[in-house]
């Protein structure tokens, strides 16, 4: 609050004025931030909620639902670095009275399912109980899925197709595949196109085991990898000779 006064000589009067304004004080404030980002599924994924209080002590309460592709029923709330709880029915965490510009930090931890979306977006409000004051969100890239397949066996310079590879992301556009075959750095085999999912490729002629890796992007510029062996062996072959005809009883 602001006071002025003023004194006004009128005549041989000397008339004082107060003038009166009210200065409007700092309300609470509310930060999200998460880690990792992006985050493969399956991770534990960590939400970080700062509160600011304003300039008068205040009853508040954080509301982190938290997005669908998260493990909503495992997941676990700390306020300012003490114990884990289990976090609320819709993520209502309430902070009780917090002080005059006092500062409050909520970490929250959740698993990604593997079932999540490709972006999760995440929104954290802070309210009195019954007034919203502010809110905050933040959004997060989820990686792809990749499987490359299962381990194989093929004979020396062998034609195969990897058809069993896999990639999803949770219904967004995967955007580049990328087939790989290094030993020492140095390509193995040849492929017909490295970059489609489900390539053709040409074994070495010489015996010996290849890794083979699958790398995925997503439209958001998230990598996945995965990896099988590939065995490439010169099958063992068996001659018995020509036929023969015996006489019975010899």
């Amino acid at each position: 609050m602001l006071t002025r006064v003023l004194r006004v000589v009128v005549g041989a009067f000397l008339v004082i004025v107060v003038s009166v304004s009210l200065v409007l004080g700092s309300v609470a404030s509310i930060s999200l931030s998460v880690s990792p980002h992006p985050v493969a599924r399956w991770a534990k994924l960590t939400y970080e909620v700062k509160v600011t209080n304003g300039d008068s002590a205040t009853d508040l309460t954080v509301n982190d639902p938290l997005p669908k592709g998260l493990d909503q029923y495992n997941a676990t709330y700390s306020v300012d670095g003490g114990d884990w709880h289990t976090l609320p029915p819709r993520g209502r965490i309430q902070l009780g009275t917090v002080g005059t510009e006092a500062r409050v930090t909520v970490q929250i931890k959740s698993r990604v399912e593997s079932t999540a979306p490709a972006r999760l977006t995440n929104t954290a409000e802070l309210t009195d109980g019954s007034t919203m004051h502010k809110s905050a969100s933040v959004t997060v890239n989820v990686l792809p899925s990749v499987d490359a397949g299962p381990d194989m066996m093929v004979r020396l310079g062998a034609t195969t197709t990897f058809s069993d590879a896999w990639a999803g992301d949770g219904g967004g556009a995967i955007a580049s595949y990328a087939w790989e075959a290094p030993t020492g750095g140095t390509p193995v085999g040849t492929f017909v196109d490295p970059s489609v999912i489900h390539p053709t490729y040409t074994a070495p002629m010489v015996s010996g085991a290849v890794r083979m890796t699958l790398t995925v992007t997503d439209a958001d510029g998230g990598i996945a990898r995965d990896s099988f062996w590939l065995s490439v062996n010169s099958f063992p072959t068996a001659n018995a000779g020509s036929d023969k005809q015996v006489d019975e009883d010899q």
